[in-house]
């Protein structure tokens, strides 16, 4: 925020409500702010918009739909103190997981395929991070559950 809005109060108006208090500001550099700003958009569209890859897909069940989904890839960027967000509308559709697409080996996939508890098996699935939001942590799955 410029220096002149925070001159006119309403920002310590709307902390106050919350209870905050501003005891000072500093300045960011572009980049940060740019990374501030895209984790409080994809914070409050989730779980509404998931981050698959560069797009956002709409819907909370995107990973079982195999129909095409609405999705925009979006660019948030700075320059010379102006910010600018482009978003570029898509339809994009997935194909289910099958365990067979996992990178694991041989000798793993038959473990896991031959197990008939249902219990679950720790394995490594590859490097592959998953984003879970809001939290913004990055996670590995290594969990399977088979039925």
């Amino acid at each position: 925020m410029t220096h002149e809005f925070f001159k006119t109060g309403k920002i310590q108006l709307q902390l106050e409500k919350l209870k905050m208090n501003v005891y000072s500001s500093i300045s960011l550099s572009n980049d940060v702010y740019e990374s501030c700003l895209r984790y409080t958009i994809l914070a409050h569209i989730a779980p509404q918009w998931n981050k698959v890859g560069e797009y956002l897909v709409q819907g909370r069940n995107f990973l079982d739909n195999e129909s095409p989904m609405n999705a925009v890839k979006m660019d948030i960027g700075m320059k010379n103190n102006e910010m600018f967000l482009v978003l570029w509308p898509a339809r994009v559709r997935f194909n289910k997981m099958d365990f067979q697409d996992l990178d694991v080996s041989s000798k793993m996939k038959e473990q896991v395929l031959s197990d008939k508890s249902g219990e679950k098996i720790q394995m490594h699935i590859g490097d592959q991070m998953i984003h879970v939001l809001p939290r913004q942590v990055y996670c590995i799955s290594i969990w399977v559950y088979h039925k």
